[in-house]
This record gives C-alpha cells, structure tokens and sequence, in this order.
C-alpha cells in the first residue's frame, strides 16, 4: 500500500482476511484505504464499516488514510456524549450511520429475519457483545422494521431497548427520522 501497489496490496488484504488472520478489524481497514485509493468508495466504506464492527481497537489509526473515517471520528469526538475514550470507536458504525457514511447490511434480515432475531436477543441477553455492536444490530433491525417489514409493537419494543442502551445515539436516531420527513 504503501509503494502505491493498491491493486496488489487490496488483492493481499483480502486474502489475509479470509485465511483468518486474528487482527482482522485492521487488516479490513487497510483495504478500505487500498479501495479508496483504487476508486471503490462504496467498497471501501464496506470494509471500513466491518472493521470498526469487527475489530475497532485493532484498526491502526495512525496509518488509516481515509479523511472519511478520520472526519467521523473527530466529529464523534465533538460531540456531547457519556462514552469514554475506549468505547468511541466501537460507536462509529452507528454514527457513520446516522452522518450518511455508511449503509446498513440488511442481507441476513431479507434471508433469515426469524434467525436474525433469535441470535440478536440471545446476544442482548449474554450481553455477549459490546452494547455499541448490540445497538447497530438494533438498528438494523429497526431499520427493516421501519421500512421493510412495518411491525409497530416490534419496533417500538426496539426502540425502547435502543433508548435504554444510548440515549445519546437514540436522540440522534430520532433526529434523523424526523428530517427525512
């Protein structure tokens, strides 16, 4: 990446990724920029997407190359919220979300919603992972809910559970539906 080689170096990351390499949050981060540089914004807003979902402590943000993330994150930053330094960047998929810079993966909810469910309450309830991954998953959900498959008791069950987990986020949530009106 590094000699400029994007094709080469995106072509290695991604096989790096696949042979399931234990830093995979930074190694998805690299081919987000090896994308960008190749031209592919939307593939590499995926990739970005992924590994801030995947591994966001393992991201090296010292070489991460993209102002898009970098102005994410600083604008995250600037924000008035009750997360402490160590929790910011596993928040970023939401607020990527919420600034228009990412989209949310809604394949396994079009292919298995009932599977998806399941899986996500169990999470919720062996709080198994992080409560900013839980949200995003919320979200999804919320989001297919909300557009796809309308169930108002669901969704405001979702809801709720969303508000209980970040009022912050939920705020800007809010605010976002209420613009797109």
């Amino acid at each position: 990446l590094a000699r400029g080689n994007f094709t080469e170096a995106e072509h290695w990351f991604t096989r790096a990724i696949e042979s399931g390499i234990d830093v995979r949050g930074r190694f998805l981060a690299w081919r987000g920029d090896a994308l960008t540089k190749l031209g592919n914004p939307g593939q590499a807003k995926e990739a970005y997407l992924a590994a801030f979902l995947e591994g966001p402590h393992e991201v090296d943000l010292e070489s991460l190359q993209s102002p898009l993330i970098h102005d994410l994150i600083d604008s995250l930053e600037n924000e008035e919220h009750n997360f402490g330094a160590e929790d910011l960047l596993t928040w970023l998929p939401v607020w990527g979300w919420l600034q228009g810079a990412f989209a949310l993966p809604m394949k396994e909810l079009v292919v298995d919603c009932a599977a998806y469910v399941k899986a996500l309450d169990a999470a919720h309830s062996s709080r198994s992972l992080p409560v900013a991954r839980l949200w995003f998953d919320d979200l999804r959900y919320v989001e297919y809910l909300r557009t796809a498959f309308r169930d108002d008791r669901e969704l405001l069950r979702i809801r709720r559970r969303m508000q209980q987990s970040s009022r912050f986020m939920f705020e800007r949530y809010m605010e976002k539906l209420r613009s797109r009106l």
